[in-house]
């Protein structure tokens, strides 16, 4: 793993990669002549080319407006079906992986090991992992949709998630939680807290705010994206 250090980083810290993972799983393709890329952050995505060419290998649908095209990119392997239609897995589900595979911890690391998968998806599979909002609070990143269900909750077991299921993952998906949880997983609840404290996200969505200020600011998929695969 290739090491880097920043203000916005501790010293020592390595940068997280997965094996050949952007060679196995390209999830946006180059498009047309130059180096145009249709994102696949939420699916869809700008490609402002108006010498598209139509050769994707991923199913899609494109409909050309002239000198614009939109392009939308379903990463089938990042989906599921339903009673009634496609979805995409939520917090819970991860959040019930990561605690099948790593045991009873604390509601804050469990908080932020959820949110380390969704930013590293971003970056190795270039899609989002679950659609659930991420808020900025004092403490660091946190999902409100899982804080309301643990809320009560100091240390936290699979069972007491009140829905989720580690089977809705696909194989890709736990590949990319099972390398966060290599790096992470065995990081103190604080060390986790503090090291997002460290990091643009966090950071930008609470600028101006006091240090302890509540805050229900969004952490954007954009920001997380642009952060981490910076690394």
């Amino acid at each position: 793993m290739k090491a880097f250090s920043s203000v916005n980083q501790p010293i020592g810290l390595t940068k997280l990669s997965r094996h050949d993972s952007r060679d196995r799983y390209p999830a946006w393709r180059r498009i047309g002549r130059g180096s145009t890329r249709a994102r696949t952050i939420r699916g869809c995505g700008l490609a402002k080319n108006p010498d598209i060419q139509y050769n994707l290998s991923t199913p899609a649908t494109t409909v050309n407006t002239g000198r614009i095209a939109i392009l939308l990119v379903i990463d089938w392997t990042s989906l599921i079906w339903p009673l009634g239609g496609l979805s995409m897995i939520s917090a819970f589900d991860v959040a019930k992986y990561i605690l099948e595979r790593k045991g009873p911890m604390t509601h804050m690391k469990l908080q932020k090991l959820v949110y380390y998968a969704q930013a590293w998806s971003l970056v190795w599979d270039e899609c989002q992992l679950f659609e659930n909002r991420i808020e900025a609070w004092a403490n660091g990143p946190v999902i409100p949709d899982l804080y309301a269900a643990l809320r009560q909750k100091f240390l936290v077991a699979g069972s007491d998630l009140p829905k989720g299921s580690s089977r809705r993952l696909s194989v890709r998906q736990q590949e990319t939680v099972d390398a966060v949880l290599a790096y992470y997983g065995d990081k103190p609840s604080q060390w986790l807290s503090d090291l997002t404290h460290m990091e643009a996200p966090w950071l930008c969505a609470r600028q101006g705010l006091p240090a302890r200020a509540r805050s229900s600011q969004e952490i954007t998929l954009a920001d997380m994206a642009e952060y981490y695969g910076s690394l």
